[in-house]
């Protein structure tokens, strides 16, 4: 054989190529041959694979050219035949035992793929060609192998092969269903989830126009949407109603793909199907929720308007989070110029009624509370706050309802007015009955006396003292009479001077019993007032009264600074004059100051006071066309200041 003679060229081919000597390994299956009468050499060796290795050991490598010494990672061919039982591995032996059964059968020309390994430990995939030369052919001296190698040729089709088996297993095992149609809308394909979803089998569907599981609307929306499908190779989101095997809806979203080939053009389409049923019904059903909530919002949202009443809700930081159109109008502020403003803030600047206290201690807890309130436009109002749970319990918000108390108070003011003085009466009548009668007699002695002594040219200054003492008492009781009686009078000129004299008559006695020094200073030319006598007496009684009361609570006893001051001044150009009442008691606490007007607001101990004198002084002032102010320090000294018109403003 020329080629194997010639080593030149052998070393020379461009292939990976050795020869081996096979004559051992076919004297030991001819032998093996006429033993056991072996008849199909492939089954046989593949059920005695120890015959296989047998063969594999009485095999010798003759020669390897250089393109095997490099296939095999050796650096040279003594290195690869030192080391030949380095590049074997179990599927070597498995190609080797097929090589030999093509051998044994007779064969010239065998071919296999087998699997080896580089001197480096690397696997290698090889295609072996093998020739069995014609003067070999007897005794396989010599045979020629050619490899080509296929690694990663065969790493390709492996990869592949797995991935098909993935796809596969993803085709019957996923739970979203597919379908696959040919360009004509036909099924070509479909997977166990579209059977279980849809209740046909594969073999009823697969030639079928997918239109016939359509609904009519659906079947229109097919018609429009599939030539634009096969022109732009895609689908993404469409919604359609399918038909399962009882007539029954389901709703599927699509997700497709086409599949084109350059030659054929359009093959298929790949379509993968969600159901979303559950998921119309569950948006259906909080449309309908939706729409019910939003019907039940706008019934109480017209039932809240229908309140007169201010009606608000609080978040934790006090700022509104919603209001009625009570409120709006209280306020004279649109909707959305209240929403996340603070309360107090709006109560300041449109006298929005709201007590941060009562909020905060409905906010701590959890009980509904109360409030009374007044606004800088002078109004009264009384609150309630409700607070609103989550359903861990918190406060959350806090809705404040909000009603207009000015005018019941002032009708509550003046009953108890009118009831204080019908009292007064009683008692005054009272007085007068048990007192006018004996004083009358007593000042009438006195007076016999005195006009006895004079007849006689001498002074009884005990008959005088009597007398003046008597009609002192009876200027008393003249007072008390006058006080009780509830006149109608209509505003006219009245001494400020007078009036004061007539509230100390009533006054006086108690706050020298109690060591409280008082100060006049009315310049003696001070111009009249325009008033009502009586009401305005009734003022600065209670004035007086206060001032004797925060004295007291500050100065247990006599101090030099328990001392009542009552001064005046005129503005002519405005025609008022101011009177200011001084104190040095236990003055107002500042975060009272705004407060101390309200109806029935007190700073006394519980059944210490009513609440209502300052309320009361506040709106005999006001019907004066007047105004009361405060200027006070906490534990230093309180200055009400009033402001009364005069009665010639010229």
């Amino acid at each position: 054989m020329c080629a194997l003679d010639n080593k030149t060229i052998f070393q020379q081919l461009p292939v990976p190529a050795w020869i081996e000597d096979f004559s051992e390994v076919r004297r030991f299956l001819n032998r093996l041959k006429r033993e056991q009468r072996i008849g199909d050499w492939k089954r046989y060796l593949a059920e005695h694979p120890e015959v296989v290795r047998q063969c594999a050991e009485l095999v010798r490598i003759i020669d390897v050219n250089r393109e095997t010494v490099r296939l095999f990672g050796a650096r040279s061919k003594k290195e690869l035949l030192a080391n030949l039982d380095k590049v074997f591995t179990e599927n070597s032996f498995s190609a080797f035992g097929r090589e030999l059964a093509q051998m044994a059968s007779g064969a010239t020309e065998i071919s296999t793929r087998g699997e080896n390994r580089t001197l480096r430990g690397e696997t290698i995939h090889l295609n072996l060609k093998g020739v069995i030369p014609p003067g070999q052919r007897r005794s396989w001296k010599e045979v020629l192998v050619v490899s080509l190698d296929v690694t990663r040729e065969t790493l390709a089709e492996q990869g592949l092969a797995q991935n098909r088996e993935k796809l596969g297993s993803f085709y019957s095992s996923t739970p979203i269903a597919y379908q696959s149609l040919d360009a004509q809308g036909r099924f070509l394909d479909v997977n166990p989830a579209f059977e279980r979803m849809l209740g046909y089998h594969r073999e009823e569907l697969v030639g079928k126009p997918v239109a016939e599981l359509l609904s009519e609307e659906s079947r229109q929306l097919l018609t429009e949407r599939f030539p634009e499908f096969l022109k732009s190779g895609r689908v993404d989101g469409a919604e359609f109603t399918m038909i399962d095997h009882k007539g029954h809806p389901v709703e599927v979203r699509v997700e497709g793909r086409l599949e084109k080939d350059p030659e054929r053009g359009i093959i298929r389409t790949h379509c993968l199907l969600h159901n979303i049923s559950e998921l119309k019904q569950h948006q259906q059903a909080l449309s309908r929720q939706k729409r019910n909530y939003q019907l039940l919002y706008d019934q109480f949202q017209v039932l809240f308007d229908g309140i007169p009443d201010p009606l608000f809700l609080l978040t934790p930081k006090l700022e509104i989070s919603w209001a009625n159109r009570g409120a709006t109008q209280a306020t004279g502020r649109s909707l959305d110029l209240l929403l996340g403003r603070h309360c107090e803030e709006l109560h300041g600047q449109c006298n929005l009624p709201c007590d941060t206290e009562m909020v905060r201690n409905c906010l701590e807890s959890g009980e509904p509370t109360t409030s009374l309130v007044g606004t800088p436009d002078e109004r009264s109002w009384g609150l309630r706050a409700f607070p609103i749970q989550d359903p861990e319990g918190r406060v959350i918000q806090v809705m404040v309802l909000a009603h207009d108390v000015t005018e019941k108070i002032r009708l509550q003011a003046q009953t108890m007015r009118t009831g204080q003085l019908a009292a007064l009466g009683e008692l005054a009548a009272g007085v007068a009955h048990e007192i006018n009668n004996p004083i009358n007699g007593i000042i009438n002695y006195a007076q016999i006396m005195v006009n006895r002594a004079a007849k006689e040219g001498q002074t009884d200054e005990i008959a005088e003292r009597i007398l003046k003492e008597g009609d002192r008492i009876a200027t008393i009781v003249g007072n008390l009479l006058s006080f009780s009686r509830d006149k109608k009078e209509e505003p006219r000129p009245v001494r400020l001077q007078d009036i004061l004299c007539e509230a100390l008559t009533l006054c006086e006695a108690r706050l020298k019993k109690d060591g409280i020094s008082i100060s006049i200073d009315i310049p003696s030319d001070f111009p009249c007032l325009l008033g009502r006598h009586q009401q305005l007496e009734q003022v600065f009684i209670n004035l007086f009264n206060n001032a004797r009361y925060a004295l007291n609570a500050r100065f247990q006893g006599t101090d030099p600074n328990k001392k009542l001051l009552v001064s005046a001044d005129v503005d002519r150009e405005k025609g008022m004059a101011t009177v200011v009442v001084e104190d040095r008691g236990t003055g107002i606490p500042a975060h009272l100051v705004n407060r101390i007007l309200n109806p029935f607001f007190s700073t006394k101990p519980q059944n210490e006071g009513t609440g209502l004198g300052l309320s009361i002084c506040h709106g005999i002032i006001q019907e004066h066309g007047g105004q009361i102010d405060f200027d006070s320090r906490e534990n230093d000294y309180t200055r009400v200041i009033l402001t009364l018109p005069l009665a010639n403003k010229s």
